[in-house]
């Protein structure tokens, strides 16, 4: 429960800070993921889960074109890693989105556990299950206020990553997601952070796209 209150976090504050809009596709964006420059996932620019210490993360943020450094802020974590409560979090914003956070990288015991990313060009749930191969399992996240809005999840647990679009509603009886969904965010995480194997009913074992 813990890793799942943890991760609605994460996912609530990049929402609302970016205000819930549609990424802004820019040529400037942070392409790491689809590139696999100067790694690949789920290394971020040479930041590397359990591995990386906050030493690491501020002297790569600093060499960083697209973040804006006077943003770059770290917090003490509202929830605790797993039974590490030494946990800590570094924000940043990027020259795009100007309106909000485009990141966040959260360390327990000063190693990296999670890092999360705004997508600011265009990456489809297809292309990211193209690059990645089929996911283990899935879900949808509602959004606050009921009805079908929400933000679906694919998860691949065994490389350590996660995809979010919250773009499209929560489909009625567990749907298949749509496969032309726009990525919003792409998390890295180590596996204390994914459910294993025996997930919860809302956790649908992944049955190919709606279309």
């Amino acid at each position: 429960m813990r890793r799942y209150k943890l991760y609605v976090w994460v996912c609530s504050l990049l929402i609302i800070s970016t205000g819930c809009t549609f990424p802004r596709f820019t040529k400037k964006a942070d392409k790491s993921f689809i590139d696999d420059r100067p790694c690949t996932a789920p290394c971020w620019n040479n930041i590397y889960l359990q591995e990386s210490s906050s030493s690491d993360v501020y002297s790569t943020l600093e060499n960083l074109p697209f973040v804006i450094q006077e943003t770059v802020k770290e917090w003490n974590s509202n929830f605790a890693w797993l039974d590490d409560a030494n946990t800590t979090e570094i924000h940043y914003y990027c020259s795009y989105p100007a309106d909000g956070v485009c990141g966040l990288i959260v360390l327990a015991s000063d190693q990296v556990v999670v890092m999360t990313h705004w997508i600011a060009y265009k990456l489809t749930f297809s292309d990211v299950v193209n690059k990645l191969g089929e996911p283990q399992y899935w879900t949808c996240i509602q959004h606050m206020g009921g009805g079908q809005s929400g933000s679906v999840v694919l998860y691949w647990p065994n490389l350590g990553i996660s995809a979010e679009s919250s773009t499209r509603n929560c489909l009625p009886n567990n749907e298949s997601p749509e496969s032309d969904s726009q990525i919003d965010y792409i998390s890295y995480s180590v596996s204390g952070y994914f459910m294993g194997e025996e997930d919860p009913i809302n956790y649908p074992r992944w049955d190919g796209f709606v279309k």
